[in-house]
């Protein structure tokens, strides 16, 4: 450097000094990447400079040597979530928002932090809570039938309380006051008829429930015969009484079935053919061959205008005198009788 000073074509114009100057040399920094999340309202600070959106910036800042040293920021801000939740619930259930339960009918708002950064999540709760839901039914039924709620088959009067699911998901209370009715049709009354007792009265009085039902009378035919609840009976034959109960537009029937027998078998009364009485038979028999006979009847003859000297309780007797005789004959079992 001195000898080129002191040509005749230096390279320079300088004067050399015996003070030296010791320079150290070092190589550019390399750039430094930064990639980097935040929650809306955070910021984050490179040198001097704040930065609270996102987006890719570049920050020249000096090193500790006095040299450039270069920054990139790649900055993604995260944003508030709103979070809109519409929900119904049973009676007695809850929903959590965090660690907070609802269960009341009604719209909340909650602020959580994200999972993912910590970041505010702001939550509405549109909450709807069902109402019990209580369905009461007071149903009629025969005997004999089922009334069926759900999975229960309820065949006795009574009051129950069954738990059902509603469309919803729910339970359901389904509270149920079953009336079973149950009539029963009885005649009293006699099964006989004769000449004696020409007619059966007869009598739906014992039929249960007293003062609870209606009467019909039929013939095998199934022809009405009556409506109340006695029906006189004047011939034998099959009789049927169907009685019946109403309660709230269900009718109930029972019936019951009495057969009467009729006897009106009449006998033959024959007190024989005129006689003649003369001074040489004074006495003569009466009483003729037809006559019925046998221990189910009884006799009797009268008469007005003669004289019976024979037994009045025979099939035949004898008499004194001239006059007009009569013989009664009754059947024991019919009770008819025949007169001649």
């Amino acid at each position: 450097i001195r000898t080129n000073l002191e040509g005749l074509e230096p390279w320079l114009c300088a004067e050399l000094t015996p003070n030296c100057l010791q320079v150290s040399i070092q190589a550019p920094p390399d750039t430094t990447r930064l990639d980097e999340r935040i929650c809306r309202g955070d910021s984050i600070q490179i040198g001097q400079e704040i930065f609270r959106d996102g987006g890719f910036y570049t920050v020249d800042l000096l090193n500790e040597v006095g040299c450039d040293s270069i920054v990139t920021l790649n900055l993604f801000v995260q944003e508030v979530q709103f979070i809109s939740l519409d929900t119904t619930i049973c009676p007695g259930d809850s929903v959590f928002v965090g660690n907070t339960p609802y269960f009341e009918t009604g719209i909340y708002q909650d602020t959580l932090p994200t999972v993912e950064l910590g970041c505010d999540s702001i939550i509405t709760l549109d909450l709807t809570v069902l109402s019990q839901q209580l369905t009461m039914l007071s149903p009629v039924i025969c005997a004999g039938d089922t009334f069926t709620v759900g999975d229960s088959t309820l065949t006795t009067s009574g009051q129950y309380q069954i738990l059902l699911t509603s469309s919803a998901g729910c339970d359901s209370l389904v509270s149920v006051d079953l009336e079973v009715l149950n009539p029963s049709a009885t005649i009293s009354g006699p099964d006989l008829i004769n000449c004696a007792m020409p007619e059966a009265v007869l009598d739906a009085a014992n039929s249960l429930p007293a003062g609870q039902l209606t009467f019909q009378w039929f013939d095998p035919a199934e022809m009405l015969l009556g409506s109340s609840p006695i029906y006189t009976a004047t011939s034998a034959g099959t009789y049927i009484l169907e009685v019946a109960q109403e309660q709230d537009g269900t009718v109930c029937l029972a019936r019951d079935t009495m057969l009467v027998m009729g006897n009106f078998a009449t006998p033959i009364a024959d007190p024989g053919l005129p006689e003649l009485l003369t001074c040489i038979n004074d006495t003569i028999s009466i009483g003729g061959p037809t006559t019925s006979t046998g221990p189910a009847y009884t006799y009797l003859w009268q008469t007005n205008n003669g004289n019976i000297s024979g037994p009045t309780d025979e099939v035949t007797t004898e008499v004194t005198t001239a006059g007009q005789y009569e013989l009664i004959v009754t059947d024991t079992f019919s009770f008819c009788r025949d007169t001649a």
